[in-house]
């Protein structure tokens, strides 16, 4: 109590956020997405209010992996050092 984080229910792991809007056709794009870590405001707090998405995590996290398979697949997104 009196942090920030102080309940274990404000973590959320896979859990829906809004989409940011990075291109101009939003006909192709969800309103909202999973992502790996989500630290929210209050505990038992979602994306959802009712049935609109309107809360806004405090924090967002996604990791990506590189695998030696996907360097073979895609040699173009290694970096060259």
């Amino acid at each position: 109590p009196g942090t920030i984080l102080y309940d274990l229910t404000q973590i959320g792991i896979e859990v829906a956020v809004r989409q940011r809007d990075r291109t101009l056709d939003h006909t192709k794009r969800r309103s909202d997405v999973r992502k790996d870590l989500v630290i929210w405001c209050t505990p038992k707090m979602t994306h959802w209010k009712g049935n609109i998405p309107q809360n806004e995590p405090l924090a967002v996290m996604e990791w990506k992996v590189n695998h030696s398979i996907g360097r073979r697949a895609h040699p173009q997104a290694v970096e060259r050092g």
